[in-house]
């Protein structure tokens, strides 16, 4: 699982810039990214940092690009992706 800490850091950010942009405490933001935060939080922090979502919640031992991480549950989900060349 990623270290949402670590990408915030990575970015040029702090836990309490974050924080202030969300309009939060940094005791609130740091439960935010140590527990089990929502779709929707998650959502908000990475539109602060610029980023895609699955940024924050790729699984960074996976092989494969094509793998992410349910917030929710810890699940690695693996998505198949096809091009049609019709």
């Amino acid at each position: 699982m990623v270290d949402i800490k670590k990408v915030i850091r990575a970015h040029g950010y702090t836990l309490e810039k974050v924080a202030t942009e969300l309009g939060v405490s940094k005791s609130t933001m740091t439960q935010f990214v140590s527990g089990n935060p929502t779709l929707s939080r998650l959502q908000d922090i990475a539109n602060v940092l610029g980023i895609p979502v699955s940024e924050l919640v790729r699984d960074v031992d996976a092989k494969s690009t094509e793998c992410i991480v349910c917030p929710h549950c810890g699940k690695v989900i693996t998505i198949k992706v096809e091009q049609d060349n019709g």
